[in-house]
């Protein structure tokens, strides 16, 4: 048992792997710091969840086909980590079942009316991030539908919008204990 342990651990993290394994956790260590270290909630969120999936996009898209395609999925990483999350902390702020409504939209929405109902493309965060990394690297591996216009101007209402109904509906809270 001890033998089969070290030859896996030798394995594991034997040349140059070990490498490959400690950027993850490190990333995931100071990302933890900087949460801890901040107040502001929703630009940390937007961070973390830009810094996610950018990262592993950009390594994927270069694999892929190039760094310029690593770059636009990069890029339309961040564009979608600032809409969902806006619009995700709105749906929590509103409803008892944020998560619900989150896989409803992203199923439903997104994964079936969007890719077949052309009118609700408008309202699909995933479109715009399509648009913007093939605008940025053209490929048949991304196919974006809606125009870049329309992506801006969308991603803009969809961050700002539901920010700004988020931090109403944050004002309209009061805390337990608490007298008028």
């Amino acid at each position: 048992m001890l033998t089969v342990a070290y030859i896996t651990a030798r394995g594991l993290f034997g040349r140059r792997r070990v490498l490959l394994l400690l950027p993850l956790p490190i990333l995931l260590v100071g990302l933890a710091l900087i949460c801890h270290s901040y107040d502001v909630k929703l630009a940390i969120a937007v961070g973390v969840t830009a810094v996610t999936a950018a990262v592993p996009l950009f390594i994927a898209g270069a694999l892929a086909d190039s760094v310029r395609l690593g770059v636009a999925l990069a890029v339309g990483a961040a564009v979608g980590a600032f809409a969902y999350t806006a619009f995700f902390l709105m749906l929590s702020l509103l409803t008892r079942r944020p998560v619900l409504l989150g896989l409803v939209y992203i199923l439903i929405w997104e994964g079936l009316l969007a890719r077949f109902v052309s009118g609700t493309r408008v309202l699909s965060i995933e479109q715009y991030v399509l648009a913007i990394s093939d605008k940025i690297a053209p490929t048949d591996l991304l196919t974006g539908k809606v125009s870049i216009p329309l992506m801006i101007v969308m991603s803009a209402i969809f961050t700002v919008g539901c920010t700004l109904v988020a931090i109403d509906r944050l004002r309209s809270f009061s805390m337990a204990g608490e007298t008028s």
